[in-house]
């Protein structure tokens, strides 16, 4: 969670907030809450013992893999695992036979920039609003 620490998107991922919101995305995803979900689209890096990122995906469209949830903790990130994690990621999906992979990013995320470099393009801005009760 603290990968999103500092995060200008962050109210927008609940899933973050602590632990037990964490968890609870996590068994979501698993029982198809997002849509199907296989055992190879949630991973994790670790280095030096701890966990330096994670992804969890599903398909949510026919021939369509989308990424749920991509994060790289602060002291590992620019180190190579964001990208390891969506490639991998990405060749969970082709060994399912699927052809594209989607994901949803803010304008302001500093991670759009690795998804602009791994090819990802812009299809349509959306507008999102949360509701946020500390």
């Amino acid at each position: 969670m603290d990968a999103y620490r500092d995060h200008p998107g962050r109210k927008l991922h609940v899933e973050v907030r602590d632990p037990l919101h964490a968890l609870a995305f996590l068994k979501s995803v698993s029982s198809g809450g997002y849509g199907l979900a296989q055992p190879g689209y949630g991973r994790a890096i670790r280095r030096n013992g701890r966990c330096a990122g994670a992804i969890v995906g599903c398909e949510v469209a026919p021939d369509v893999g989308f990424v749920l949830q991509v994060a790289v903790r602060p002291p590992f990130q620019r180190q190579g695992i964001g990208t390891q994690l969506l490639r991998d990621l990405a060749y969970e999906y082709r060994k399912a036979g699927l052809s594209r992979m989607a994901l949803g990013v803010t304008r302001t995320n500093p991670a759009k920039r690795l998804y602009d470099r791994l090819g990802f393009g812009s299809l349509r801005p959306v507008n999102a609003y949360v509701w946020w009760r500390p």
